[in-house]
């Protein structure tokens, strides 16, 4: 973004290999962002994410906190 204004949120999630990251998400947010609320905003809602030879479970969710309008 340029100063206050956030122009897009781009998350990514990455596998650990012993060669190299692998990219497993790449998720893309773009405004408006409903700034005003005095809670913070739930950006992602939970994601589940499957990678590896064991097939291990990533859980995660992301926020955005002190948005402005």
């Amino acid at each position: 973004g340029r100063g206050q204004s956030i122009q897009h949120i781009t998350l990514y999630a990455y596998l650990e290999t012993r060669t190299q990251p692998v990219l497993i998400q790449q998720a893309t947010y773009l405004p408006p962002f409903n700034a005003g609320q005095k809670k913070p905003l739930n950006l992602t809602g939970e994601q589940h994410l499957y990678a590896g030879p064991v097939e291990r479970e990533l859980i995660y969710l992301c926020t955005l906190h002190g948005i402005t309008p």
